[in-house]
């Protein structure tokens, strides 16, 4: 498993999670408001935690 981090653009707040094999394009959900986000800009960071520089909100037909 690797461990990726980023801050949420639409809540600011911080989403810490481990996944296996996370690529660029791959969606996952902010934690706190549930919104979808796009996982762009992949960054080696500190400890071995991936940054996610640009995550991008998916947006979804309603």
């Amino acid at each position: 498993m690797r461990k990726y981090h980023t801050v949420c653009p639409e809540c600011k707040n911080n989403i810490n999670f481990e996944q296996e094999g996370l690529q660029e394009g791959d969606h996952f959900e902010c934690p706190t408001c549930g919104i979808t986000l796009e996982a762009r800009d992949f960054k080696e960071g500190a400890q071995g935690i991936i940054e996610i520089e640009n995550p991008e909100i998916v947006e979804t037909e309603k």
